[in-house]
């Protein structure tokens, strides 16, 4: 019951924090478009109209772009208290799941029909006379007598390549090592197309993400004004990101 207590309160307070920080930090929320139609009236305020007063326009882009900065921080908190007791919740569901579906086959089929098809069956031998040694030698003599079966043989075939998926995660893998080495790194993105310039838009996205969960970095988004990014088949934009150890 306590247990029961303790889930709904922290599933509470996932909810009253992070569900909101979630609709900050998505790039097509309607709050990052906001944000986004914000900054350019700020920038157009700045260059085209008559509005002289440049250091609050300077303060109103840096706190535009440090409510992004505090909502992934906690999201990224929340996230990681969240997910032990969402991976407990998804065990157990699937348990009841397998228990329900158990008791309504059994409810429709019988416990009959289940003792032959689920139940172990132990086989006993039972003998009420010894073998005699005609018996023994007979079995012996068919044992003995009996044509040996050929040697197996064995098909050597080449090896074939390491399937494409398990590469990808091996490369995944060895991000946090490589990345160690070069910290701290100012621009991630950047740090990632210039290592690794044959890999994809969807590689470096996944590898980005990767080093920015990771439990043994830190990582914080700059405010310089953001950039683009070329990949082998597109390009990516958003501002550097610095990563170094936590």
């Amino acid at each position: 019951m306590a247990q029961g207590y303790g889930q709904e309160k922290v599933l509470d307070k996932y909810e009253a924090t992070t569900l909101p920080m979630i609709e900050i930090v998505r790039a097509d929320g309607p709050l990052r478009a906001s944000f986004d139609e914000t900054e350019r009236l700020l920038h157009r305020a700045r260059e085209e109209a008559l509005f002289n007063d440049h250091p609050a326009l300077a303060r109103g882009l840096r706190f535009l772009r440090l409510v992004g900065d505090h909502a992934l921080r906690v999201f990224t908190q929340r996230r990681k208290e969240i997910q032990p007791l969402y991976v407990s919740l998804r065990r157990s569901s699937f348990i009841a799941e397998g228990a329900a579906l158990a008791l309504e086959k059994l409810e429709a089929e019988g416990l009959s029909k289940w003792s032959g098809e689920y139940v172990v069956n132990v086989a006993t031998w039972r003998y009420q006379n010894v073998p005699s040694d005609a018996a023994i030698a007979l079995a012996l003599r068919r044992v003995i007598e009996h044509p040996p079966a050929p040697a197996p043989v064995l098909e050597f075939v080449a090896e074939r390549d390491d399937p494409a998926a398990l590469i990808h995660l091996l490369w995944l893998d060895s991000l946090p090592d490589l990345v160690r080495a070069d910290l701290p790194v100012e621009d991630l993105m950047q740090w990632l197309v210039s290592k690794h310039p044959g890999r994809k838009t969807s590689d470096v996205l996944a590898g980005f993400s990767g080093l920015l969960y990771h439990r043994e970095f830190r990582a914080a988004f700059t405010e310089q004004e953001p950039r683009s990014y070329t990949t082998t088949d597109g390009e990516i934009m958003g501002s550097p990101l610095i990563l170094t150890s936590a």
